[in-house]
């Protein structure tokens, strides 16, 4: 199966960031907590069989999980 993992940057912290950024107020604190872990965490990186960023234009990520999925 195609497992694809959509991260805002390749750079964790700046992944996190903009994580913390979209999700906003929230009355569940712990949600930014969640979002390190899985953003930190080794395996989530281990799970994907494709990573893709989303620093990108949406139609630019479109078209690359596209082109994976139809190869």
């Amino acid at each position: 199966p195609n497992v694809i993992l959509l991260l805002p940057s390749a750079d964790p912290e700046t992944a996190l960031r903009v994580t913390h950024e979209r999700l906003g107020y929230s009355p569940w604190p712990d949600r930014i907590a969640l979002a390190a872990h899985f953003l930190r965490h080794p395996s989530t990186a281990r799970l994907a069989k494709h990573t893709f960023y989303t620093d990108v234009p949406p139609e630019e990520v479109c078209e690359q999980i596209t082109g994976i999925l139809t190869a």
